[in-house]
């Protein structure tokens, strides 16, 4: 459960950042195309907002990992589909669909994920080819600036807090199973010990009969 919360906040504060470099980005260069990136943005942190108030008061925690696991997988489409398939931010959601589809859904889930991210970009690939589709590729010509470095980094530390979650579930369940296996000893030794004590008193008992 607050595995789950915690994801959901960090997916809606990574739409925060990424709104807010978006945002960044239009002030600095008064560019028309990043309008349709900052609707987009927008839409996904009301979606966000919505994902956690459900598992928050819904509890539904598998529907939520799913949802947002898939929701992260449409918008890096959508990015990739508006601006090609190198733009860093598309490949870095790909490979945070990935990551927490396997976390949070199932391992199997995440080979699901990755089979749809290949398909999607594999045919982008061949529509380019074909020249059937020609993305965006004006923000190629623009510098880099602070605001992507922030959009950047919000992924990269999702990313690493996400795995961070996971190795930290599997040492606490390590160590319960250690301690489980510590306990289940310390009865057995108990349990011999007592075995013997009766088996001791019992030799006593016919040994007195027999005298």
């Amino acid at each position: 459960m607050k595995v789950s919360v915690l994801i959901a906040k960090i997916s809606f504060s990574l739409s925060l950042i990424a709104l807010a470099d978006i945002v960044l980005q239009f002030i600095s260069s008064k560019d028309g195309y990043l309008v349709s990136r900052i609707l987009g943005t927008l839409a996904t942190t009301l979606l966000f907002i919505g994902l956690y108030a459900l598992v928050r008061y819904k509890k539904q925690l598998k529907l939520v990992a799913i949802v947002l696991t898939t929701g992260l997988t449409l918008l890096a489409s959508l990015l990739v589909y508006r601006w090609g398939l190198l733009i860093p931010t598309g490949i870095l959601l790909f490979g945070l669909s990935i990551v927490m589809g396997s976390i949070v859904v199932s391992a199997r889930f995440s080979l699901y994920v990755a089979g749809l991210i290949t398909l999607i970009t594999a045919g982008l690939q061949f529509a380019q080819s074909r020249g059937s589709w020609q993305p965006d590729l004006i923000w190629m010509k623009s510098r880099s600036t602070a605001a992507d470095i922030i959009g950047f980094t919000a992924i990269f530390f999702t990313i690493a807090l996400v795995t961070w979650l996971f190795n930290r579930q599997m040492e606490l369940a390590l160590k319960r199973a250690w301690r489980s296996e510590k306990a289940l000893k310390r009865q057995k030794m108990l349990l011999e010990i007592k075995v013997e004590q009766r088996a001791k008193q019992l030799e006593a008992s016919q040994l007195e009969k027999m005298q």
